[in-house]
């Protein structure tokens, strides 16, 4: 839309939600200049959010003054909001009183499961409302929200441009030519909306003809949903031919894996697959639902099959394993039709009248006037409460602070704590230390006294011993000298002569 709008004369300024998701240097070497605002709040509710009501919508803050101000500050001919998801461009252009264009490119609730304000039937005429010209990519997608108000409602098929690609692919080969099982690709992300289940299905119904198809499912997926898709594949006895690849960094690298590409979505508002993938020479495979069977024609552009019907789709693949002829002129065929410059032309030509027939509408009617004077207001009282949330914010930070700091302190006080009764404990060992060492103190003070009464008696029975030692010493002193005085008269005895002195000396000697 940028290339179209830029080529064609037109100055595009896009602003779009921090982050930008590389608007800027995707839109900038274009020719359009991008500049980013805070997030925007969304009117649609996601279905596990907890406010998963039709007028939940009417509790969200829709009024978004950084917007309004960088609108003001381009001061546009004409705003376009290309989201269903957010409604502030069309406040922020009520409040600027500048036409509003609001082209939307999605369902929101059968393709994402997005609970829309007030049902689709209450958001389409919010939509209308709030919009001086409204536009969708498809027809389906116009039916859907605006049912029999849908005659004022514009449809304009995008032409989405394929960069990088110079022609088919073909298909990489293993080893010496031979050639790689068929694959079937499905690209998009995993879930229920997409029918993924539909071509795991098929996949199975051919195995049980004798066909193997190898299937590649090419896309991010939410927690549980490939586990969902694996899980299908085994209990129908496919898991070897079902495989998730979650990101391509190189995309004619994955399309050049394929041999056919299947549209499986069972609400798909427009669908850039079939551009991508004819662009790469491949043959489609797509349920006649949506945008796609739009612009698709069965049997000449591509193979087409009642939505959800699993018996149906394995029959198209079937034509294609066993036809490739019929696979490389069906390609032919959607390359010519899809990438035909009339094609281009054609939307180019409605883009620009488009926005010229907005721009040419007189200011916005009452109700917008009033929801302008309405946003105008607020956005002053916005800018007033903008003061307001810096100030709290900076409280809240000093808070913070405080509370931080607080924190340390408890932190350091309760190690100071830990610490003291750390200390505590070990006195209280030391004094359980200190009370032992005083009763062995005793108790050593004991055994001295007593050792000292013991040494105190021994020495008084060594006393009593050497007293008695000198008393014998002294006797038997005694006991020599009258045993000299024995032997002196013993001698003088024997010296003697006399038998008779002889005699008694004996005697003597004896009695003695």
């Amino acid at each position: 839309m940028v290339e179209s709008l830029v080529r064609q004369g037109s100055m595009v300024h896009t602003v779009a939600p921090v982050p930008d998701l590389g608007l800027r240097a995707l839109l900038e070497p274009l020719g359009g200049s991008v500049s980013a605002v805070p997030p925007l709040e969304w009117w649609t509710v996601w279905p596990d959010d907890e406010a998963r009501t039709p007028d939940a919508w009417t509790a969200r803050d829709l009024l978004h003054p950084q917007l309004l101000d960088a609108l003001a500050e381009i001061d546009p001919d004409v705003v376009l909001t290309q989201s269903g998801v957010v409604p502030e461009g069309a406040v922020a252009a009520a409040a600027l009183r500048r036409p509003h264009v609001w082209y939307l490119r999605e369902f929101g609730d059968l393709d994402h499961g997005l609970v829309l304000p007030g049902g689709p039937e209450g958001y389409g005429a919010a939509v209308r409302a709030l919009a001086t010209r409204v536009v969708t990519n498809s027809d389906a997608v116009r039916r859907h929200l605006f049912g029999d108000a849908a005659a004022d409602v514009t449809v304009l098929h995008p032409v989405p441009r394929v960069q990088g690609v110079v022609g088919p692919a073909e298909p990489p080969r293993v080893g010496d030519d031979v050639r790689r099982p068929w694959s079937l690709g499905i690209v998009g992300s995993l879930n229920p909306g997409k029918g993924q289940q539909d071509a795991v299905e098929a996949v199975a119904v051919l195995r049980g003809e004798g066909t193997d198809v190898h299937l590649v499912l090419a896309g991010p997926a939410a927690p549980g949903d490939w586990e969902r898709l694996r899980d299908l594949a085994v209990s129908r006895g496919v898991e070897d031919l079902v495989e998730h690849v979650d990101t391509f960094t190189d995309r004619s690298q994955m399309y050049a894996g394929f041999d056919a590409v299947a549209i499986t979505s069972r609400s798909e508002a427009f669908g850039r697959v079939p551009f991508e993938a004819t662009e790469f020479g491949l043959p489609l495979i797509y349920a006649e639902a949506g945008g796609p069977a739009e612009y698709l024609r069965p049997g000449t552009t591509g193979l087409a099959y009642p939505v959800g019907d699993a018996e149906a789709l394995a029959a198209a693949i079937r034509r294609l394993h066993d036809e490739p002829q019929l696979g490389a002129e069906l390609a032919a065929a959607a390359r010519a039709d899809l990438g035909d410059p009339r094609r281009r032309a054609e939307y180019d030509e409605a883009l620009r009248q488009l926005v010229d027939e907005a721009a040419a509408r007189p200011a916005p009617g009452v109700l917008l006037g009033v929801l302008g004077d309405v946003a105008r207001s607020g956005a002053r009282h916005a800018a007033q409460a903008e003061i307001w949330r810096g100030q709290a914010d900076e409280l809240r930070a000093d808070l913070t602070r405080v509370v931080s700091e607080h924190e340390e302190l408890v932190g350091r006080f309760r190690e100071l704590e830990q610490a003291h009764a750390e200390l505590v404990e070990g006195h209280q060992a030391y004094v359980a230390a200190h009370v032992n060492v005083a009763v062995e103190r005793d108790a050593c003070r004991a055994e001295l006294l007593e050792s000292r009464a013991a040494n105190a008696a021994l020495r008084a029975r060594v006393g009593d011993a050497s007293e008695r030692a000198a008393a014998l010493e002294l006797e038997l002193r005694g006991s020599r000298d009258r045993e000299a005085e024995a032997v002196r008269e013993l001698s003088a005895v024997v010296r003697s002569r006399t038998w008779r002195t002889r005699t008694w000396l004996a005697r003597a000697l004896h009695r003695g």
